[in-house]
């Protein structure tokens, strides 16, 4: 697979015709003998479509093609995060606690937030307060929740 100036997707397949349905994608040609090169453009509709028809380790556009705005410049494990949960509608993150999970989220759903993803739960047992600041100074949604337990907080709380 490779990416080309950014704006679209070259692969190898034996069944180019699948592809099709992908309105702006072409056959580039036959490279070996029942083997040929497709491109599609690079968006994120068609690398999500690419997905769904089984195109292994299509990366999202967001990798290559955003600005990453906010306080903090994102740590690799962060870009990958939020890579995916671009190119997945649902979704849950179960990275270790204190890996920017919440900015990830943030970062993932900023360019489509009012078309593709109008509310976001955050569901942060211990520091609700800090999942607050982050959505509240990001400035993306207008409607956001965070779910709070105070029977998580007193079970982590609790010496062993």
């Amino acid at each position: 697979m490779q990416i080309i100036d950014n704006k679209a997707v070259v692969f190898k397949t034996r069944n180019p015709g699948k592809y099709s349905v992908i309105p702006k994608s072409r056959v580039v040609g036959e490279v070996e003998n029942g083997i040929y090169e497709v491109a599609v453009y690079w968006g994120l509709d068609e690398a999500r479509v690419l997905r769904n028809l089984g195109v292994k380790k299509i990366p999202s556009p967001i990798v290559a093609r955003y600005d990453w705005p906010g306080r903090y410049k994102p740590f690799s494990h962060q870009v990958e995060t939020a890579s995916f949960l671009t190119l997945h509608r649902r979704a849950f993150v179960f990275n270790d606690p204190g890996t920017g999970k919440t900015m990830s989220a943030l970062w993932a759903i900023k360019p489509w937030a009012l078309t593709i993803f109008p509310m976001l739960l955050v569901i942060n047992p211990l520091y609700p307060s800090a999942s607050s600041e982050n959505i509240s100074s990001f400035r993306v949604l207008s409607c956001f929740s965070i779910g709070f337990s105070r029977t998580c907080l007193s079970i982590f709380s609790q010496p062993s």
